[in-house]
């Protein structure tokens, strides 16, 4: 290669680096502006969003947003806090945000009793926010692993795994129903050792559930917002749900809502393995009488009329939440309150 030739090589990857340089420099500036905005646009909702530190790095490929000591909070007491943020994207897809927050987080929850303080503890944080063109979120996911929850001071709670999924990733497109998607999956769940007895056992192997949150999109803060949405037909339809939990192994689908006094308000399907085990533990726990758990057993019986793949029974029944009661067929089996 002539020496004229390799200077003008030479030149194009230069000019090339430039223009990239340039390109990257620009986007991290759209970053900086729409993170203003954004945050001055839940400001002006009344949602306070705050930091010790931010920086923007990631060159030459990535646009990295780096937060310290992050803390989003609600007027009505809803709010969110941890150590550090971290969101990744790409220059040439810069509406897929890779996020990682490890270690501590603060959250409060509005409750009827007032405002429920948690600790959640976990070693590995990680999730997804894919926006639209617009910059609207269309879908979020966030996985946990290796979690410890409690109340601050209180008993902890423990999970292998917590992972949850909103918008339209959290199904398949074809299988997506209306309304908002939501997808929950939690495995190895200790319960606290000092919360009480538990007739099933402290650990839950798994709970999962699909559904959909529908009606009227909620607006205001918490409880009005619940509220209104149940009063005007908001519904959430769970078309899956699994929960592992000793000797239960329970299945089904459903829908459920809030009753005029904010109790909840539904009807499932239930399929059961092992329930004469777990009617004979909640039994020997003292959630239900001996008489009714003879008349639930008896019951079983005659509806279990199909087998898993070990052959072993499984009893499909109605669960319904009515009137502020949770009943087996026609047999209430405890009170249900108000959530708030």
């Amino acid at each position: 290669m002539s020496r004229k030739s390799l200077f003008l090589l030479l030149f194009i990857v230069l000019l090339l680096a430039a223009g990239w340089s340039a390109f990257w420099w620009y986007s991290s500036q759209q970053l900086r502006d729409g993170f203003a905005a954004w945050q001055a646009e839940r400001a002006a909702e009344g949602t306070r969003v705050s930091y010790s530190g931010y920086e923007i790095g990631g060159y030459p490929f990535s646009l990295v947003l780096d937060l310290s000591e992050p803390e989003i909070s609600r007027s009505d007491g809803l709010a969110w806090s941890a150590a550090q943020l971290r969101g990744e994207a790409a220059v040439w897809s810069p509406l897929t945000i890779e996020l990682e927050s490890p270690g501590r987080h603060g959250i409060s929850l509005p409750v009827a009793s007032g405002i429920a303080n948690l600790d959640l503890l976990a070693r590995g944080a990680e999730g997804e926010l894919r926006l639209s063109a617009r910059g609207a979120a269309e879908s979020f996911t966030v996985e946990l692993s290796d979690v410890e929850i409690s109340e601050f001071g209180g008993p902890v709670t423990t999970a292998a795994l917590l992972r949850i999924e909103i918008g339209r990733g959290a199904r398949d497109a074809d299988a997506e129903p209306a309304g908002l998607p939501v997808g929950i999956w939690a495995e190895q769940l200790l319960l606290p050792e000092a919360g009480g007895s538990y007739p099933l056992g402290r650990e839950i192997e798994r709970l999962q559930a699909d559904l959909a949150i529908k009606g009227p999109a909620p607006s205001g803060t918490w409880p009005q917002a619940v509220a209104e949405w149940s009063d005007t037909g908001g519904v959430v339809d769970i078309a899956s749900f699994r929960l592992l939990w000793g000797p239960l192994d329970l299945g089904g689908e459903g829908a459920i809502t809030l009753d005029e006094r904010r109790r909840p308000l539904g009807a499932f399907t239930a399929r059961i393995v092992g329930y004469l085990e777990t009617v004979d533990a909640l039994a020997k726990g003292g959630l239900i009488e001996l008489g009714d758990a003879s008349i639930l057993k008896l019951g079983g019986l005659a509806l279990a009329k199909d087998q898993n793949a070990q052959g072993r029974p499984i009893v499909t029944i109605p669960l319904t939440a009515q009137d502020g009661r949770l009943s087996v067929g026609p047999l209430p089996l405890f009170p249900l309150q108000p959530i708030f």
